[in-house]
């Protein structure tokens, strides 16, 4: 003879808690309070994501006034749907109204069947009962009520073995496509006085879960899952974002600031308050705000193509750009100290009538701890600073004979090394009220030689195996010509 289950039916947990990633798939904690009855239960917990991935539910554990043993967890597919309302109403009095009005047509009877999905089979007439088949146009009423056991998210029934019956508390995890996050920074930037008045990094929580998490705990790890998925496409909504222009006044504070810890290998950042957040949202939060960061501005020529001057005017040479590069030192005395994501940065600027202005997009490649310096390289150059690359003069030893050749290959000898040789000029040109110091960037072929070199008033010439580095200072423009400094070098290698 067959045990008797018992049917348990938990709607929604209460204590939610979510490890979010910055792509794949999050991974769901749960807490949940339920009764259960002596001997086989078969408990079925609501409330789960519409994107769940089957077979990562698990039990944590289950604590309560016994024991309780798992026998199997299966998980059930969303399956509220007309089609299933009905075919879980055969054998159940049914309405079938033909329009929407009071004087609409209206018949009673018994579902017995439905035909190609779109006919309902009725059983009529009471003792001389007959068959009618309506088509499916209608509009359908449940008098004994709506059928159980649907859904319109997932579900998983979990079939336990309970020693006593009373409270139990389940915990449980799985992991569900549609919650990530992604980070993103604004900053705005003081170059005169040499700071960041505002340094903000923010969190963007995106749900497309398929459901609402009220009041849930939110962790938050920068890395992808990398749990297999069904190849969803997931859409998130940056227009959330922009709300932090509002906030461009001064008087900006947080609430308590994230903590953070290492997991492993991984960064992981707890945020301080519960988040209620509905599907289809994304709600933004402050992971670090501080202000008044100290910035060092560094302006810097690469290495770059020398365009032969010889009978061309100055006035006419192509003007390269000066980058900029900002230099910051992630500690406590520098106002932060805390581990950075990488993101994208948002840089605004005050103009002349103090209205902040968006002057630039940069971006942090990698991960920054605690106590390491970084950079943000500017995708605007320098305004006021320009370069100038020429070729002074150049030779090059005679390419090889065939006859040479054919007589090196006779003698198993080796051809003789050719070179090449180039005069190079660099000059910078400042356009601004102030003196700049700017990085030169020099990029030379392997075993490059340095024949001689007019090193710049004031400047440092650093070499290493793949170029040089020269530090220029250069002076302020005149009212009548732009300040500018120079130097010129030969370099001599092989190129056969």
């Amino acid at each position: 003879m067959s045990k008797t289950t018992t049917q348990a039916f938990s709607a929604s947990p209460s204590i939610t808690e979510l490890t979010a990633y910055m792509g794949g798939a999050c991974v769901v904690r749960e807490s949940r309070n339920v009764d259960l009855a002596q001997g086989a239960v078969s408990l079925v917990l609501g409330g789960l994501p519409a994107q769940l991935l089957p077979g990562t539910h698990t039990i944590v554990s289950i604590e309560g006034v016994g024991k309780a043993k798992l026998r199997n967890i299966t998980h059930r597919q969303a399956n509220l749907n007309l089609q299933s309302v009905l075919r879980a109403s055969i054998g159940k009095q049914i309405t079938v109204a033909e329009g929407i009005y009071d004087d609409a047509d209206t018949m009673h009877g018994e579902l017995v069947c439905v035909l190609d999905g779109n006919r309902l089979v009725l059983k009529t007439g009471g003792d001389e009962a007959k068959c009618t088949i309506v088509p499916f146009t209608t509009n359908v009423g449940f008098p004994e009520g709506f059928p159980e056991g649907l859904s319109s998210t997932p579900s998983v029934a979990m079939n336990l073995e309970v020693t006593e019956a009373g409270s139990y508390q389940l915990k449980s995890l799985y992991e569900s496509e549609g919650v990530s996050w992604n980070p993103w920074y604004e900053i705005f930037f003081d170059s005169k006085a040499g700071k960041l008045s505002r340094f903000a990094c923010y969190v963007a929580l995106s749900n497309q879960s398929g459901t609402d998490f009220k009041d849930a705990g939110f962790k938050l790890i920068g890395s992808y899952n990398q749990s297999q998925s069904k190849g969803r496409a997931r859409s998130f909504s940056a227009a959330p974002a922009m709300a932090s222009l509002e906030m461009a006044g001064g008087g900006l504070e947080s609430a308590d600031a994230p903590t953070s810890e290492s997991v492993g290998e991984h960064k992981l950042y707890v945020l301080p308050e519960p988040i209620s957040i509905a599907n289809g949202e994304t709600v933004n939060s402050i992971l670090v705000l501080a202000a008044d960061v100290p910035v060092k501005q560094e302006y810097h020529l690469h290495g770059g193509y020398y365009v032969d001057a010889r009978g061309v005017a100055e006035a006419e040479l192509p003007k390269l750009p000066v980058n900029v590069t900002l230099k910051l030192q992630n500690s406590a005395d520098n106002k932060l100290g805390v581990a950075l994501p990488p993101g994208e940065f948002r840089v605004l600027e005050a103009d002349s009538a103090g209205q902040l202005q968006k002057t630039d997009t940069v971006h942090l490649r990698e991960r920054v701890s605690p106590n390491e310096s970084f950079k943000l390289d500017m995708t605007t150059p320098a305004r006021d600073l320009k370069g100038v690359r020429v070729l002074l003069a150049s030779q090059e030893d005679p390419h090889h004979t065939q006859e040479l050749r054919k007589k090196a290959t006779e003698d198993k000898t080796e051809l003789p090394a050719r070179f090449r040789e180039e005069d190079r000029e660099v000059t910078i040109f400042n356009y601004g009220d102030k003196p700049m110091s700017v990085c030169v960037h020099e990029s030379f072929h392997d075993g490059t030689e340095i024949k001689w070199a007019s090193y710049p008033e004031q400047g440092v010439w650093n070499m290493d195996d793949t170029g040089a580095r020269c530090i220029m200072s250069v002076p302020a423009t005149t009212s009548d010509k732009p300040g500018r400094a120079s130097f010129r070098y030969v370099a001599r290698w092989q190129v056969e």
